[in-house]
């Protein structure tokens, strides 16, 4: 009898040791769970609406971040593909980033922890003439007013993206326009208005 030594057959750290050294195994039998330690692939769930404003080029810089403690961590990766399929109970987009050597520490200054919430920052695509409201603008109809003079006119407006408490309007105004932002108990179309200053 004598020890055996298994070789993986790619680089990798061990994840889990399942078996002792000393004992006996039998053939088929999981030994460990290993983490290749040439690539790390992380699965980021974006909403079906914000996967149309990726750009799906492939080795898109992305920056991925996550707070340990007090302390903010960061890794570099690429965007390695975004998969094709909508998750049926959570309704996002599966889109995969790869880290490269997620355990050197001459490349990372922190090992990426396997099962690491973290938060990503993806280039997306940009939306020409696009301009960036806040919601209070916004009608319930999907209008905005703008300012004709000293009058208000009601524009019909695309919303492109919603981020928090701002919209992003991708269609509907045009150069120039002076939207209304202050939204006043009464609005309507022709309605006469003194405005202030900005």
């Amino acid at each position: 009898m004598a020890y055996t030594e298994i070789r993986a057959p790619f680089n990798a750290v061990i994840d889990k040791q399942l078996v002792e050294l000393g004992r006996f195994i039998n053939t088929g039998q999981t030994v460990a769970r290993l983490l290749s330690s040439d690539i790390a692939e992380v699965i980021l769930p974006v909403s079906a609406a914000d996967s149309g404003f990726l750009d799906p080029a492939v080795d898109a810089p992305v920056v991925l971040r996550a707070k340990i403690g007090a302390r903010q961590w960061q890794w570099q990766a690429t965007l390695l593909r975004i998969e094709s399929r909508v998750d049926r109970q959570t309704r996002v987009v599966p889109v995969v980033v790869e880290i490269a050597s997620p355990y050197d520490n001459s490349l990372h200054p922190h090992t990426l922890p396997l099962g690491l919430f973290v938060e990503a920052q993806i280039p997306g695509r940009s939306i020409s003439s696009a301009v960036r409201l806040p919601r209070s603008a916004l009608q319930a109809d999907g209008s905005v007013f703008v300012l004709s003079g000293n009058s208000l006119r009601r524009r019909q407006v695309t919303i492109a993206h919603r981020e928090g408490d701002f919209v992003v309007i991708g269609a509907g105004l045009a150069a120039g326009d002076l939207v209304v932002v202050t939204r006043l108990e009464v609005m309507f179309e022709g309605m006469k208005v003194e405005p202030g200053d900005a």
